[in-house]
């Protein structure tokens, strides 16, 4: 199974990056890992999706990013039906006559930042049921899937985080690596740093890319 992945496009300051960054593949699977758009950009996001359909042709995922901000996400799936937006859900998907559990999240916060503190009620709890409905997803349904993908906006390691203030780690994601040493997920897709020097590690079981354009500067290729 091929997948084509990418993230913090930032559309529409960086549509034409996002467009130029892309390259031919044969793939069966576009992942889109959140801070797609800004501002709510469903012209710029609609530019690029027909980018995408024409040189891939595959079903594309997306979670949601901090930058797509709540109250437009229901205008994206509406205008977008034919992108799958994991809003906190999981499938289970036929994909070249075997099964993907698929999880798509924003993703979890270490430590909630300073705006989200005084902004968000409940944001502690709210993160740390974000992590058990991932967790309990693929413990339910890993062992009964082919293989398994985990699509978040924040960082799901400390490796991916390379090059970012070591302070700071704790409000661009969470550490996933004890329960990625269960072997519930083969490969783990996130965005969301974009100091990052390590665009790809492995942690325990589980291979973790960090596909944001400004690290990658292009699209990322997976075999899973």
């Amino acid at each position: 199974m091929k997948i084509v992945a990418m993230s913090d496009l930032h559309i529409p300051r960086g549509l034409q990056a996002a467009i130029r960054a892309l390259r031919p593949a044969e793939v069966d699977l576009v992942v889109l890992a959140g801070d797609i758009v800004e501002n709510g950009d469903t012209e710029g996001l609609s530019i690029f999706l027909e980018q995408v359909d024409g040189l891939y042709g595959a079903p594309v995922f997306a979670c949601f990013g901090n930058r797509e901000r709540k109250p437009d996400r229901s205008e994206f799936i509406r205008r977008f039906p034919r992108v799958t937006w994991l809003d906190e859900e999981g499938r289970i998907l036929p994909v070249k006559h075997k099964s993907l559990a698929i999880y798509g999240s924003q993703g979890v916060l270490d430590r909630p930042t300073r705006w989200q503190m005084n902004n968000v009620p409940g944001i502690l709890q709210e993160y740390e049921q974000k992590r058990i409905a991932i967790e309990e997803f693929f413990v339910r349904e890993g062992p009964r899937s082919d293989s398994r993908l985990l699509v978040t906006h924040y960082a799901t390691c400390r490796e991916t985080l390379a090059g970012e203030g070591e302070a700071y780690w704790a409000e661009l994601g969470h550490d996933f690596t004890a329960f990625f040493r269960k072997g519930y997920v083969d490969v783990s897709i996130h965005g969301h740093a974009h100091l990052s020097k390590v665009a790809s590690a492995v942690v325990g079981e589980t291979r973790v890319y960090n596909v944001a354009l400004p690290v990658c500067r292009g699209v990322t290729l997976i075999e899973l």
